[in-house]
């Protein structure tokens, strides 16, 4: 689960941060941690006590996407099945698992909280040290699956409009840019725009 790895890798960090003398940025990653590791406990207990109660096939007539989730083994175990399993769940019967919808929506909430605390940390120290530039831009436009990609739940769904996410991840990536201080990729941004782009993961 992304975020059981995310809580597992910044611990590294914020000792980097501890050692620069910067108490703002380990608050900032301490708590970063720790909502990642909450998120993470969540989920599984969720996916494992209400999800796992049920039998897979019960639940598909009521999802996006049926037999595109079915991996060879003939079983619904993969990585976007729960991942669609979270997200339609919370689309479409959030007044019958409320605690679902809250946990979904407050998750939401502190992710933009560790996009824009984490952007800035980036902002300060190439500020503090420019020469830093081309690596984040390395790292940032090296990642352009996830900038570009459609998850494969989304282009299993044959009535979804795929522009709108196009457009709202063109708009995040500018104002990612904007937050660390750096020139957004013009090209990259129209690439992120294209929703005929043949490009998916999971």
């Amino acid at each position: 689960m992304g975020e059981q790895r995310v809580a597992e890798e910044i611990p590294p960090l914020v000792y980097a941060a501890y050692r620069q003398g910067r108490f703002d940025w380990v608050a900032h990653l301490s708590v970063f941690q720790m909502e990642e590791a909450k998120h993470g406990q969540f989920f599984q207990y969720w996916l494992q006590e209400v999800y796992g109660t049920v039998e897979p096939e019960e639940l598909v007539p009521h999802l996006h996407m049926e037999k595109e989730t079915k991996e060879g083994n003939g079983k619904y175990d993969d990585p976007t099945w729960l991942a669609m399993v979270v997200v339609d769940t919370c689309e479409q019967w959030g007044d019958i698992f409320p605690g679902l919808q809250q946990a979904y929506q407050h998750s939401l909430q502190d992710e933009a909280r560790h996009v824009g605390g984490s952007a800035h940390i980036i902002r300060e120290i190439l500020e503090e040290d420019p020469q830093y530039e081309p690596t984040v831009r390395e790292v940032l436009e090296g990642n352009g699956e996830s900038l570009i990609g459609f998850i494969s739940y989304q282009l299993a769904n044959p009535e979804l409009d795929l522009q709108p996410y196009q457009e709202l991840k063109a708009r995040q990536y500018r104002q990612r840019c904007r937050e660390m201080g750096i020139e957004p990729n013009k090209q990259l941004s129209e690439r992120i725009r294209d929703s005929d782009a043949n490009f998916a993961r999971v």
